[in-house]
């Protein structure tokens, strides 16, 4: 978030605080902010966007339901993405009845980063999410989160592992999109 931003606009967590005092304007900003990101990675979930768009909204309802839960002190993106992931995965095991599995150089690491830049600014969507599909969930999740620019320490706590774990799996899936979308 740009200085600006910082200065003219409430952060994640103020907004938090007021939306445990049931503020439909912070719920609102905060829907703003993150319903594309939530919206994205549920459609990685279902490939379908009708039901995409339901798991978002059931995200946010969550969101306002546990608002209570949400420490004062703590951050919110971990919180927040954990509560879009267990959401994700609920609809998961209820659709499929199953359980999700949970398990380079600098110079091929930058590599990948940068293809990934450019492939987003072509704007090849579906190209995209079909070379995703090909992905075991939890590579793809933690693309999904890195794409959210979230920091190694809360992809971590997302996914419930270290962050040198996170550092790995992240440069394998790169990686491993890498050599997919070559392939294809």
């Amino acid at each position: 978030m740009s200085i600006l931003n910082k200065i003219f606009h409430p952060s994640d967590e103020s907004l938090m605080e007021e939306v445990k005092q049931r503020n439909s304007k912070a719920y609102f900003e905060l829907f703003t902010r993150y319903q594309k990101g939530v919206y994205n990675f549920a459609l990685s979930y279902a490939h379908r966007p009708e039901v995409a768009a339901e798991i978002t909204q059931e995200c946010f309802l969550k969101l306002m339901t546990k608002a209570v839960t949400f420490e004062q002190g703590k951050i919110f993106r971990p919180w927040f993405w954990s509560l879009v992931r267990n959401q994700c995965h609920d609809w998961y095991r209820k659709e499929k009845g199953e359980y999700l599995d949970e398990n380079f150089t600098e110079e091929e690491e930058d590599k990948t980063d940068e293809m990934f830049l450019q492939l987003f600014q072509k704007n090849q969507r579906q190209q995209i999410w079909e070379t995703l599909a090909l992905l075991q969930t939890s590579e793809r999740e933690i693309l999904l989160l890195w794409l959210e620019d979230l920091s190694y320490l809360e992809m971590a706590e997302v996914m419930g592992k270290s962050q040198d774990g996170v550092k790995g799996l992240l440069k394998r899936s790169k990686q491993k999109f890498a050599k997919l979308w070559e392939e294809k």
